[in-house]
């Protein structure tokens, strides 16, 4: 039996919005002040026993500090996750935020009914919590958590699942959200992995964004998934997590947001991570190996031709289950004035229809993909028009057997940029902060990075482990005077991660969408 939220809240980030912006008072309560609800999962709307209510105080820099009041949900039979918190008899100082955490590490924390990973921007103004249930607006007495969890990979040969030029949807426009509806997949999917492109922009500078956390166009989007423009085919990778089963949502979804003008989206489903089965693959991190470079080996690939890339005789390190593999692709020295590249196992041939990179004469474009594998441990790149060369670089790999898995995240800043890095320099990206927690025995992260203000013509970003010596290959390629992005899957090491800049300067920018960690279901 699917469970639906309490029909007081339909809603808890926009009626918090609403009450924020009235101003409403925030009297002191009488003694005997509760606030209840229930916590249940966001794949299978169960009420989910044992997890823990807390009201934790909220630091200046958005980080988390001391529990300040906390409560178990029940393991009532037919009724589970059900809690009542006993609230202080006044309002309390300082800013807090309310979630539901789980102590056995499966699930993780949810500020909302929406499953936010993070408090949403509007529920940590003034005090926070603290002012939503101490005034009069009666339905902030009880509400309800969503919550997700950690899952293993299923690789999947890519489908296309939007495409607004063909659908009748139409561009999406100025300021604007897109559900996009995902298929029924097996198992209980906690997060898609995505490759998204923007065709068509019609301005020089747009983005694309997760949608769940944009509160309006004045505002934006704190992190961004590609940096559309006129003229160009701009595409990325990205990983959403699963949104809330709400049966008037019609089924599974994700949200994109659309910023400054009318693009089109096409949008192909490569993989989704999957909590309710130990089958799923897990990851294995590596530092960055180049496995193929054409420009010293077999030559351009031309028009319309696909290429075998035997994995298992170039890369030594490769786990005898591999089932997938993470891999930066850059197309250099294309000759059409545009082309796409596919990449699916050997012998698919409707993956040509699909595309994971969008190259452009003149320009080194780079892009990261999750390739399904054939049973010999090799995959196929198509190349569509002209001739270009492909550099492929080996970020990890997804195995049968061991490996850890995934925990998706609400996409966050995680470095800002606030200063430029310059020719030959490294940043090492250590604790996050900003309320981004993320566990000592993570071992990897998914991360979207942009390139702004380059100095240089081109030049190019390398993500590797602290610790380790900076490897032969690259993330992403900058160009003067063009905001790019590239996603990436980087392992951590002692410290962290590093970020190595090549010419120039450039303003680099950080968004984690999640982690890879040991799981309950490894």
């Amino acid at each position: 039996m699917r469970l639906r939220v309490l029909g007081a809240l339909a809603s808890v980030g926009t009626l918090l919005v609403g009450l924020l912006l009235a101003g409403a008072a925030a009297p002191a309560a009488a003694a005997g002040l509760t606030f209840d609800g229930q916590v249940f999962s966001i794949t299978t709307n169960q009420g989910l026993a044992g997890m823990r209510v807390e009201i934790v105080a909220v630091n200046d820099d958005g980080s988390f500090g001391a529990v300040l009041l906390s409560t178990t949900t029940t393991d009532t039979p037919g009724d589970p996750g059900r809690f009542v918190l006993d609230l202080p008899a006044t309002k309390p100082a300082g800013r807090a935020a309310i979630r539901a955490v789980d102590p056995a590490g499966r699930y993780l924390p949810s500020y909302d009914n929406w499953g936010r990973t993070y408090p949403a921007p509007y529920n940590l103004a003034g005090n926070g919590v603290w002012d939503a249930l101490y005034s009069d607006y009666a339905p902030w007495r009880g509400t309800s958590f969503a919550m997700g969890a950690a899952g293993r990979f299923v690789p999947i040969a890519p489908v296309r699942v939007a495409d607004t030029r063909v659908n009748g949807h139409g561009p999406m426009q100025r300021g604007s959200w897109y559900r996009i509806s995902m298929p029924a997949l097996p198992g209980e999917p906690v997060a898609y992995v995505l490759n998204v492109t923007a065709t068509g922009t019609q301005c020089d500078a747009s983005y694309l964004a997760v949608g769940m956390n944009v509160v309006g166009y004045v505002s934006g989007a704190e992190t961004s998934i590609v940096n559309a423009r006129a003229g160009a085919d701009v595409a990325n990778l990205t990983t959403i997590r699963f949104g809330t089963r709400y049966p008037e949502l019609g089924g599974d979804w994700v949200q994109l947001y659309n910023h400054e003008c009318a693009t089109d989206v096409v949008v192909d489903l490569q993989g989704y991570y999957d909590s309710g089965s130990p089958d799923g693959a897990g990851y294995v991190p590596v530092t960055p190996e180049r496995v193929v470079d054409t420009r010293s080996g077999a030559g351009p690939l031309g028009a319309g031709e696909s290429r075998r890339v035997d994995l298992a005789a170039l890369a030594p390190d490769m786990p005898d289950d591999a089932v997938a593999v993470a891999v930066n692709l850059t197309a250099t020295g294309t000759t059409a004035v545009t082309s796409y590249l596919s990449a699916y196992p050997t012998g698919y041939t409707p993956g040509r229809s699909t595309s994971v990179l969008n190259a452009r004469q003149g320009q080194d474009v780079a892009n990261v993909a999750v390739v399904p594998l054939a049973d010999d441990g090799s995959f196929e790149v198509y190349n569509d028009a002209g001739r270009t060369d492909v550099v492929l670089d080996v970020q990890g790999w997804y195995t049968a057997t061991g490996g850890v898995s995934f925990f998706p995240l609400d996409h966050r800043r995680l470095t800002t940029g606030d200063a430029l890095l310059g020719a030959g320099q490294e940043r090492v990206v250590g604790a996050p902060g900003r309320g981004i927690e993320i566990p000592a025995d993570a071992q990897a992260l998914a991360v979207n990075l942009t390139s702004a203000a380059g100095s240089e013509a081109t030049s190019y970003v390398t993500a590797y482990p602290a610790g380790v010596a900076r490897p032969l290959a690259s993330n992403l390629n900058t160009v003067r005077g063009v905001d790019l992005a590239n996603s990436a899957v980087v392992g951590l090491g002692a410290g962290g991660h590093v970020l190595y800049n090549n010419a120039g300067s450039v303003l680099l920018l950080e968004d984690i969408q999640g982690y890879f960690a040991p799981g309950p279901l490894d």
